[in-house]
């Protein structure tokens, strides 16, 4: 998908990438070494913005990115049919899932957000930093599920708690796909390349709004969880008869690696859109 590349490099935060430092070091791990001021005072213990005193933040966001990257092609890498098995293919879907989770994750970096578990260690670290000028504990923030943006004009990193790990996610990553679908005829590529673009990453917004996911753009997810929890979709036993669906979810181990195939989605064949979104979000993050 080098076409898509060249469009959304234009886009998006790259400036994350801009320091090197090593590779286990991430978002948490700056956190904890507390090199950073509150922003601005704040009542609410779920919303709090940081101001970073040196590189370390971009170091950690970019090693995330990369984590999340690796984690989704290393995760549809493995995905194939199997020898014994020859109708099962509910395991292939859900693998299929989190590669394009962790997909989504590293986008979500890329563009200068991310989505993170902040354990109450962490916050600890945070409320102490926030305290250190005041007589009482006035700051008392909630660990949890954050959604953090970063703004490298200014090194400040916004904090806000979300509920949901994934739908919270995906509804970001729907807003992603409309802010880049607005900024990309402003990209100095070949029309021929903002069209390609325009033309993937629309389908990949009515794939993720398919359903009652209109406005949280979390189908992938609702479709893992059918098959998951509920063993639906006739990819568990007793099979249903789409050899089709069996042959695209087995082949998502290579089939990632082609920019062909995404504008084939049958409206109609559920598991296939489900299959060819999954193998866009793996290709453009990787």
């Amino acid at each position: 998908m080098s076409y898509t590349t060249n469009v959304l490099s234009q886009i998006a935060s790259l400036e994350v990438f801009e320091y090197a430092g090593t590779e286990r070091y991430d978002l948490k791990a700056w956190l904890a070494n507390q090199n950073y001021f509150l922003d601005s005072q704040t009542d609410s213990t779920t919303i709090f913005s940081l101001s970073a005193r040196d590189n370390g933040f971009w170091i950690g966001a970019a090693n995330d990115c990369n984590r999340f990257a690796c984690a989704a092609f290393e995760t549809i890498s493995h995905i194939q049919a199997h020898p014994r098995l020859a109708k099962s293919s509910a395991w292939n879907l859900i693998m299929a899932y989190y590669a394009s989770f962790y997909a989504m994750h590293a986008l979500l970096r890329i563009f200068g957000m991310s989505y993170s578990q902040l354990e109450k260690p962490l916050m600890r670290k945070v409320i102490e930093i926030a305290n250190l000028s005041e007589e009482t504990e006035k700051y008392k923030f909630e660990d949890g599920f954050y959604k953090i943006k970063f703004n490298k004009t200014n090194n400040v990193v916004d904090f806000k708690k979300r509920k949901d790990s994934h739908s919270d996610a995906w509804e970001s990553f729907l807003n992603l796909t409309n802010e880049i679908l607005e900024k990309v005829n402003g990209t100095t590529a070949l029309n021929s390349y903002k069209n390609d673009t325009l033309a993937l990453i629309s389908k990949l917004q009515e794939n993720v709004t398919r359903s009652r996911c209109s406005t949280k753009g979390n189908w992938l997810s609702f479709i893992r969880n059918e098959v998951n929890y509920q063993h639906s979709r006739g990819l568990w036993y007793p099979f249903s008869d789409r050899p089709r669906n069996l042959r695209i979810l087995s082949s998502c181990s290579t089939a990632w690696l082609e920019s062909e195939g995404f504008s084939a989605i049958l409206p109609d064949n559920e598991i296939e859109a489900f299959a060819y979104s999954c193998l866009a979000l793996v290709g453009i993050s990787t």
